[in-house]
């Protein structure tokens, strides 16, 4: 629940029945999508506090412009600025003009990523330290990345696996079609790692690096996912004490998780400690688990 309130002519504000451990966002007129400055306060709830908040001076604004391999600005392309200052909280999502020129307001001096998309393009992703005046982003053509997911050693072409492309300038997903078959497109060259599931299979993954001709798709080499097994166990701590919460996986597993979703690959163990793993690759596996108190 939130309380708004705006400040008269003088600056001044007031707000009534608060819980007693408030945030106070702050926002300029007109930048209903900035946050200015931001506090947490205790409140007595025996007594009216009263509190003073100094807004920084408002930056300038950045120009971004977006061209194309031969410099020719790209009017329509999508860009997405994001403040990488942890203080200072910015998401814009703006669109370049006729001049492939958007210009991003009260962000000059700040450590920014900005992302660019348009159709036929590669996707464009870049950090500046300090925002400066204007800055010029290249996006060139698309190359289009085809392949095929396969088993028993190429013998079965596998229909309905999920493929993740992970590159420098973020993640695409696609699924194969009835021939196992799949193609991203909108790539830019570089090191791509893919990663191929399917519930009856093990994952397999392939680090390639991506480079041809945007006229025509790249292929590469079918992926062929191995056949899967199952690992149920227990984890316990060194008394034999059940681990409740515990993530189980093949190989190393991350100590740190976003909140969502468990990743695929990766299983908890229950309240006895006891865990199923699936989509385990047949033949010799070691197993990591971790625990955020046991490490």
């Amino acid at each position: 629940m939130g309380w708004n309130s705006y400040t008269d002519e003088e600056g001044a504000f007031a707000v009534a029945a608060v819980p007693s451990r408030v945030l106070v966002s702050v926002f300029r007129a007109g930048a209903s999508s900035e946050v200015a400055s931001r506090i947490a306060l205790d409140l007595d709830p025996k007594r009216v506090e009263r509190i003073e908040i100094v807004l920084p001076k408002q930056r300038d604004p950045t120009d971004v412009r977006g061209v194309d391999g031969g410099g020719v600005p790209l009017a329509g392309a999508e860009g997405r600025v994001v403040s990488l200052d942890p203080e200072t909280s910015v998401q814009k999502t703006l669109f370049t003009d006729d001049d492939g020129l958007v210009s991003v307001p009260s962000v000059r001096g700040l450590p920014l990523r900005v992302a660019l998309d348009k159709p036929g393009k590669a996707r464009c992703v870049h950090e500046i330290d300090d925002a400066g005046r204007e800055h010029t982003l290249t996006m060139p053509e698309g190359l289009t990345l085809r392949g095929a997911v396969t088993a028993r050693e190429g013998r079965d072409r596998v229909e309905g696996a999920d493929i993740v492309v992970y590159s420098a300038a973020g993640t695409r997903h696609a699924k194969t079609d009835e021939a196992g078959a799949f193609e991203i497109d909108e790539l830019d060259q570089g090191r791509l790692r893919i990663v191929a599931r399917h519930p009856e299979h093990a994952r397999a993954q392939r680090v390639v690096w991506f480079e041809g001709s945007p006229t025509r798709p790249i292929e590469i080499d079918a992926i062929d996912l191995g056949e899967a097994g199952s690992v149920r166990g227990e984890v316990t701590d060194e008394l034999g004490n059940p681990i409740v919460g515990a993530r189980v996986g093949v190989g190393g597993v991350p100590t740190f998780l976003p909140v969502g979703r468990l990743p695929s690959g990766l299983t908890l163990t229950d309240a006895d400690g006891r865990f199923l793993l699936g989509q385990v690759p047949a033949g010799t596996v070691e197993l990591e688990a971790y625990s955020a108190e046991l490490g």
